[in-house]
């Protein structure tokens, strides 16, 4: 029964690798919409308590720590689906998707969850 129920996991994972890989990352510069956009530098403000102040930061492309882009984060989501941890962030996570390599936009793809 457990090799049943791996094999099960397994499969869904490879579904959701499938359906789901590139589509949940995102650019730490939020003017870019695009992975290959996503190089060079940034001007980042940063408000402390008295002052606003830019500094210059290396854009880098962001992906969730358990998502989809491969079978064995793919597990590592469903089991913390199936275990009731996180399981909002990762049905949200996954209505903000968008594109192929495109930034994660609020909303965009509200059908997926379902």
């Amino acid at each position: 029964i457990l090799c049943f129920c791996i094999f099960v996991w397994f499969m869904f994972a490879v579904i959701g690798v499938q359906l789901m890989k590139g589509r949940l990352g995102m650019c730490n510069d939020s003017d870019i919409d695009f992975k290959h956009q996503c190089v060079g530098t940034f001007e980042a403000n940063i408000t402390t308590a008295f002052e606003l102040t830019s500094i210059t930061r290396d854009r880098v492309w962001l992906t969730p720590e358990s998502g989809y882009d491969n079978v064995g984060d793919a597990m590592l989501s469903l089991w913390q689906i199936a275990l009731g941890d996180g399981w909002a962030d990762q049905m949200y996570r996954a209505m903000d998707s968008s594109g192929l390599d495109e930034s994660v936009k609020p909303g965009e793809s509200t059908s997926w969850p379902l």
